[in-house]
């Protein structure tokens, strides 16, 4: 079941309005380029995965605008006990693949969207390495599995799926023992210092034919209260011509401070 529709969110958003999704369909579903969040504890026996919509409706959001996404804290509760939001077993994140490139924006086969925590709150995570196809795919099998198997679960109260640990292609199966990595290659956030110091930014990789350095391009970042209210916002990022103009004010002030210096002495 598609969870929200972002993209009206996102209008109502620039207005300060967030709009909540509603949960009428019972059947979980879901389509190539969706993105979920993902939540697991090496603590617990249930995951916890809800479908979130396209990916498109992330990349078209506006720069600066900040969406209400949904509120799962009930089902969070329900998977992780009433202390999830200060336990530092309980992992989030969240993920996406445009596998077979079936939609028009996603130009390339094996197109990974994953989140990664800010290490600073505020200060924008490195993206990750853009990858050769065999490194992506392996990833993306991984997330379609989780995906299928999201696909034949139940709904839950807050339109979400607790699955058990133990199904084949668990969200816990595709993580080390319930650490911190995710799909071999992304990291998820945790909340071992409350709610309020976990924020994750989502990178959008495409396939590269040899890895060249290059890192996936920021798309927007994740915040949960701990109400379990997730909320989506686009950051504007400077250019690297305007960190230029930066680097070239900084630069000129500092030859002014100087010079002046000079002449009072």
């Amino acid at each position: 079941m598609k969870k929200s529709n972002l993209l009206k969110s996102a209008l109502l958003a620039i207005a300060g309005v967030g709009l909540f999704a509603t949960h009428a369909n019972a059947t979980l579903t879901y389509s190539s380029d969706d993105l979920f969040i993902g939540v697991y504890s090496a603590s617990s026996t249930t995951d916890y995965l809800i479908d979130i919509g396209q990916a498109s409706n992330f990349l078209n959001a506006a720069s600066g605008s900040t969406t209400t996404i949904d509120t799962i804290g009930n089902d969070l509760t329900t998977a992780f006990g009433s202390g999830w939001a200060t336990d530092q077993s309980v992992k989030w994140a969240v993920f996406g693949t445009d596998q077979l490139h079936t939609t028009s924006y996603d130009t390339s086969t094996y197109t990974n969207y994953a989140t990664k925590p800010e290490g600073i709150v505020g200060t924008l995570a490195t993206g990750y390495l853009r990858n050769t196809q065999s490194t992506q795919a392996s990833a993306s099998n991984a997330m379609i599995g989780v995906e299928n198997a999201y696909k034949n679960g139940s709904l839950s109260a807050e339109g979400g799926y607790l699955q058990s640990t133990g199904v084949t292609n668990s969200l816990y199966s595709q993580t080390a023992g319930g650490s911190n990595i995710i799909f071999a290659n992304y990291t998820s956030g945790d909340f071992s210092n409350g709610t309020s110091q976990s924020v994750l930014d989502l990178f959008r990789m495409v396939k590269v034919s040899s890895v060249d350095g290059s890192t996936g391009d920021y798309v927007g970042s994740f915040s949960i209260n701990d109400a379990g209210t997730v909320s989506y916002t686009v950051t504007a990022v400077p250019e690297p011509s305007t960190y230029g103009l930066f680097i070239l004010g900084g630069a000129v002030a500092l030859a002014v401070v100087r010079r002046f210096r000079k002449v009072q002495a």
